[in-house]
């Protein structure tokens, strides 16, 4: 079997490397000696360089920006997970390091330097720090869904500290708002320890001119404040007699009424120091919602980032080198 896109390919030499061995792990395509097309039938004795699939294109399959949970964040490392013998790295920066951080992390900053820099300015200064795993030329930012607390360069592969992060069973306090519903709640790990929910309705918005437009509006805006009162009350009663325990508070739902709820809520700006950036993507504040809140505090953000490799491979006898002119046997 030839691929149709040998491209999906990174070429690495094995020597000496069994076939079951290579087809037990299901990464392996053989280069044939004399076409030089990937397949699956060459007899042992030439069974010489192997193409090993890149891990980036095939099996990764990351958009930036996507979330994982816990178990999709596992499922991922594992995959990225460094071969025995491949080169890795670690990399972990608490919040505000940014890239001036990487001077005094080792010889590999400029490495590091040249990978991150293509990220958006919002990732950079993420509020919780971020966490890069390195295998070979892959690599993967993590933005971890709790900020990290120390700046660290591994030289290998040690996904512990993130996967500790992903874990952790914080305090945390979760305010979730949209016009017309509220939840308020405190959570330590997965167990909810107290909540309050609450809907008050709120008219939609009115797109005629005029005078009715601004009597509308008007009352729209009413029928808002008296749902930022009611929430912020919620707010008083539920973080409040845990503020001495809260490790964390993070909102959710829509970013311009959670604006506008934060310049009227007096009972949240004790809280300020502690408040997550991020928001939890919540469309209908109730009950039910409260039971998704614990899996998606843990989510992580996910970016791929590729790292420059200087590899030199090995030539086998098999493999006439790229600089000779195999019909005359003389170099070009």
């Amino acid at each position: 079997m030839i691929p149709t896109s040998p491209d999906r390919y990174d070429r690495a030499v094995y020597p000496g490397l069994e076939r079951a061995k290579c087809q037990q792990r299901g990464l392996c395509k053989v280069v044939h000696p004399i076409t030089g097309a990937y397949t699956d039938d060459v007899p042992h004795d030439t069974f010489l360089k192997v193409g090993r699939l890149n891990k980036h294109a095939q099996s990764l399959k990351v958009r930036p920006g996507q979330t994982a949970g816990r178990d999709g964040l596992r499922r991922i490392l594992d995959i990225l997970a460094p071969e025995p013998g491949e080169e890795a790295a670690s990399l972990y920066l608490s919040p505000g390091s940014g890239l001036d951080a990487l001077g005094g992390l080792g010889p590999d900053a400029t490495r590091w330097r040249d990978a991150l820099a293509g990220l958006d300015r919002q990732v950079l200064e993420s509020g919780t720090g971020l966490a890069v795993m390195r295998s070979g030329s892959e690599g993967l930012v993590v933005v971890p869904p709790f900020p990290l607390t120390e700046d660290r360069a591994i030289a290998g592969w040690d996904p512990s500290p993130l996967l500790a992060n992903v874990d952790s069973d914080h305090i945390v306090g979760v305010v979730l708002l949209r016009l017309g519903r509220s939840s308020v709640g405190v959570f330590q790990g997965d167990a909810l320890l107290s909540s309050k929910t609450d809907a008050r309705y709120v008219k939609g918005k009115h797109h005629a001119g005029g005078t009715s437009q601004r009597r509308f509006q008007r009352i729209r805006e009413g029928q808002a404040r008296k749902m930022y009162d009611k929430t912020c009350d919620a707010v008083r009663a539920q973080l409040t007699p845990h503020a001495r325990e809260l490790e964390y508070v993070v909102l959710g739902g829509d970013r311009i009424t959670l604006g506008e709820f934060l310049k009227v809520c007096p009972h949240l700006r004790p809280f300020r120091d502690i408040t997550l950036q991020r928001r939890l993507n919540i469309r209908d504040p109730k009950r039910d919602t409260l039971e998704q809140v614990p899996e998606l505090l843990r989510e992580s953000r996910l970016y791929p980032v590729r790292f420059q490799v200087a590899r030199e491979l090995p030539l086998s006898p098999w493999m006439p080198d790229s600089t000779t002119n195999t019909r005359h046997g003389k170099c070009r």
